[in-house]
């Protein structure tokens, strides 16, 4: 073997990063766009190659969003980022071959969080991504390996906090909870071992 020919098992590493758009909605009858428009997510995958076709690891994401058409009001500045962690399974169905194409699966638990930077009003909400689903196709340079992906993720928040009527932060459980989605575009980088 080559010596920068990758391992067939190892730890595994990637970085992805590309534009996330919502659909569906928050709550009942409330948009997710309201909330939040366009995202930039920056994720990282670690893991484990059990073998050329199958990846296990964990995800984590951090995602820069863009206003939702409801959030500010004029003259306000204000910010709307995501947060996820979660657990993923890709399949390699063609083991480790020049182009790569890939198949993951997953789930997780996410935040949304709207700051108005004028009066310092912090929202949030969270819940459980029920399923992700991204595809990919890897193109081989040595041990690292870089291509497009998309990803679809399903999702409902079940609890919140924000400000109560005093201006207090308070917790609260969603009520009229509905389901959400994330699409995403964008490039990923691996690492092999």
């Amino acid at each position: 073997m080559a010596a920068d020919s990758p391992s067939a098992t190892g730890v595994e590493v990637a970085f992805r990063t590309g534009v996330v758009f919502p659909a569906g909605n928050s709550v009942t009858y409330v948009a997710l766009s309201n909330d939040v428009g366009l995202q930039i997510p920056m994720a990282i995958d670690v893991g484990y190659r059990i073998n050329e076709h199958l990846f296990v690891g964990v995800t984590g994401q951090y995602a820069f969003g863009t206003n939702g058409s409801g959030v500010c009001a004029s003259g306000e500045r204000c910010l709307a980022n995501g947060a996820r962690v979660g657990a993923e399974i890709q399949v390699h169905p063609r083991g480790r071959v020049a182009v790569d194409p890939w198949l993951g699966l997953g789930f997780g638990y996410e935040w949304l969080l709207s700051r108005n930077t004028s009066n310092s009003g912090t929202t949030s909400l969270g819940g459980f991504d029920f399923l992700s689903v991204d595809v990919g196709l890897d193109f081989a340079l040595g041990k690292l390996r870089v291509g497009p992906f998309a990803g679809f993720t399903m999702g409902q928040f079940q609890q919140g906090t924000g400000p109560d009527d005093d201006g207090n932060s308070s917790t609260f459980s969603v009520e009229a909870k509905s389901l959400h989605y994330w699409f995403c575009v964008g490039l990923k980088f691996t690492l092999l071992p």
